[in-house]
């Protein structure tokens, strides 16, 4: 299947499974899980002269949470892995890992009221190490 959203353009493979547990009289209350599975997916940017390939992972989603599990792709013959999840959309709580062969990151932020806590944010591009926490109000 090809897709042209805006200035991307995207082929891909995918499997979709979904589950609702609950009362059909009551669909609020119940449970919903969504899981997409992606294989072989391209994706390319004419605007931004960009190109990622062969993008395979597991994106699952409920009510209240988004997960994306080894998702993989390359991007200039690089490959890179992205792992996390994001949960509680009132207040939400991000956690996610990004390996690559030149870039290494693990974050843990999430948001209580109206401030930002960066728990966690550390990481390696090239040569360069960071680690960094704090607040942003």
């Amino acid at each position: 299947m090809r897709v042209f959203l805006f200035c991307f353009s995207w082929l891909f493979s995918a499997s979709f499974n979904a589950s609702f547990e609950g009362l059909v009289s009551a669909p609020l209350s119940g449970k919903i899980n969504i899981k997409a599975q992606l294989q072989g997916v391209d994706v390319a940017s004419s605007k931004f002269n960009q190109r990622a390939s062969n993008i395979t992972g597991t994106v699952e989603g409920t009510p209240d949470s988004l997960t994306w599990n080894n998702f993989s792709g390359k991007k200039k013959k690089k490959k890179y892995t992205l792992t996390g999840s994001l949960n509680n959309f009132k207040s939400p709580k991000i956690k996610t890992t990004l390996n690559g062969d030149d870039i290494k990151i693990d974050t843990d932020i999430e948001k209580k009221n109206n401030d930002w806590s960066i728990n966690k944010l550390v990481g390696k591009y090239f040569d360069i190490v960071f680690d960094a926490s704090g607040k942003i109000s």
